[in-house]
């Protein structure tokens, strides 16, 4: 079997749906069909039934699928060590990354990384901070840059700590909170269990929740129009803007902050290219925020 046979196996499996793996596949559903034929024939076994609301796996067809992760893992693998033996560096990262990091950071670290090394490239993948720890869980990525408290075993850095804040057009005061329309946004769920612990010490009745919107960044014009208050991390304030701004404090008085650090496996950061992206982190610095 091809390489790209076992990826086509990966497709359908998570899309669940011929078309839409046809599309990420960037393939005609008939050559996909004929593909996933040739696969069946190939091994002797039925991989997949067919339904209306589009494909099942069969026992033979998943165990395929975890063989296709094996594979294409271990093709994965044997790349970056015959790269480790060349001088040249020279390959692709895979990067996983918080959505704000992703505007705000990540920008910057691949112009100077590009710099020095240009013949390195980028897969990027965005997301809440949640969803791309699984992503490096499951080995779908190099390196995952997060917000937030994670359990990691293998390789971290620490990037910088960042508060969160209460942000305003006009000064406010704390106590005032509760009678107060609140600008609720879109976020992962450990920045919204930050938040919420924080108002249950601090008050006894729910927040005036007077509008919801998916985006943080319309979420901060709105404040700007004098619509409500909002409580987001510093890291979203540009230097530009005019907020009044409150920081948010434990009991202790001590400011609430979320940490941003990044994720790999061992065996990445022991590559030519995990070491010298690696590396190349440890010369930036960060500001804390």
């Amino acid at each position: 079997m091809l390489e790209r046979d076992w990826k086509l196996l990966m497709v359908i499996y998570n899309e669940k749906n011929i078309t839409k793996a046809s599309k990420k596949l960037y393939l005609s559903q008939p050559a996909v069909t004929r593909r996933l034929k040739h696969i069946e024939e190939e091994f002797n076994v039925k991989i997949v039934e067919r339904n209306n609301k589009g494909v099942h796996f069969t026992e033979q067809g998943k165990y395929l699928v975890t063989c296709a992760e094996q594979m294409l893992e271990n093709l994965s693998s044997i790349r970056r060590n015959l790269d480790s033996m060349n001088n040249k560096i020279e390959g692709t990262i895979k990067i996983g990354t918080a959505k704000n990091f992703s505007q705000r950071s990540l920008p910057n670290i691949l112009f100077k990384y590009k710099m020095l090394y240009p013949d390195v490239n980028f897969e990027i993948v965005t997301g809440w901070s949640n969803d791309i720890y699984k992503l490096l869980c499951d080995k779908k990525i190099d390196l995952a840059f997060v917000r937030g408290e994670y359990k990691w075993s293998q390789g971290e850095k620490k990037l910088f700590d960042a508060s969160i804040c209460i942000i305003s057009a006009n000064e406010i005061e704390k106590s005032d909170l509760p009678l107060m329309n609140r600008i609720e946004y879109s976020s992962d769920f450990k920045l919204k269990d930050v938040i919420e612990d924080w108002w249950k010490s601090n008050f006894t009745s729910p927040p005036l929740k007077a509008i919801k919107i998916d985006s943080i960044d319309s979420c901060c014009e709105m404040v700007k129009q004098g619509l409500g208050y909002a409580i987001v991390p510093s890291t979203i304030i540009k230097k530009t803007d005019n907020y009044f701004k409150i920081n948010l404090e434990d009991k202790d008085g001590n400011m609430i902050t979320r940490r941003t650090r990044a994720f790999y496996h061992h065996d990445w950061e022991n590559s030519k290219l995990g070491k010298t992206f690696l590396d190349f982190i440890d010369t930036l610095e960060f500001e804390n925020n």
